[in-house]
């Protein structure tokens, strides 16, 4: 019997995981177990003012909902202030480290590092922040081993649609799901591109 992974997604924000990657995940699902870790509070999320006092709860709750919908395993909430990740970088660094020490992932799931303002218009620091971050510990930062308890194997990386695309993913038998996931966003209004109901792109290495 093949071994079950341990895949963990990484989002600055709620909705960025199954924006990007829920098609994946739900095929992953099938035969591993999925872990999320959601970086902010997305406070700044919203499109409906009325909404906003609110809008941190909500986000949660969406986000619990569609994490069950995904067939997750655990969520961790960090509850950085929206748009303020890189005013806590270490802090952000540490709270990873804790977390990719006590799970040892197999495989991880975050934002690509290079020139996602060309790739598809996002200019959203956190999003920035929390790639290079996340590539620090997955790739085995030099000054981090040293804060490890023991030394951690190296995960397999996937980075949401890079410019250099390395795996497409068929992700059509999961369409129906994947819209369904992020009806469950209502706070967003999200309206993702139609080929990202068919294909989802990534950066593996």
């Amino acid at each position: 019997m093949a071994k079950k992974l341990k895949i963990l997604a990484i989002g600055a924000h709620p909705d960025d995981i199954e924006y990007y990657a829920a098609g994946t995940l739900l095929q992953m699902s099938k035969t591993h177990d999925i872990y999320f870790l959601v970086a902010t509070d997305g406070q700044d999320g919203y499109h409906n003012h009325l909404i906003k006092e609110n809008i941190i709860e909500m986000r949660k709750k969406e986000q619990k909902a569609s994490a069950k919908l995904l067939n997750v395993k655990k969520i961790w909430f960090l509850d950085f202030s929206d748009g303020k990740l890189e005013e806590n970088d270490f802090l952000l660094k540490m709270r990873l480290l804790e977390i990719f020490s006590a799970l040892r992932p197999d495989i991880v799931f975050s934002f690509d590092t290079h020139r996602q303002h060309i790739v598809h218009d996002d200019y959203h620091p956190d999003h920035r922040i929390l790639a290079h971050t996340v590539l620090d510990i997955s790739l085995i930062d030099v000054t981090l081993p040293a804060r490890m308890k023991q030394p951690m194997p190296r995960p397999k990386v996937y980075l949401y649609n890079p410019e250099k695309v390395n795996f497409k993913n068929n992700i059509e038998k999961y369409t129906l799901k994947k819209k369904e996931i992020l009806k469950q966003f209502k706070s967003q209004n999200l309206e993702p591109k139609y080929s990202l109901f068919k294909f989802e792109k990534f950066r593996v290495y």
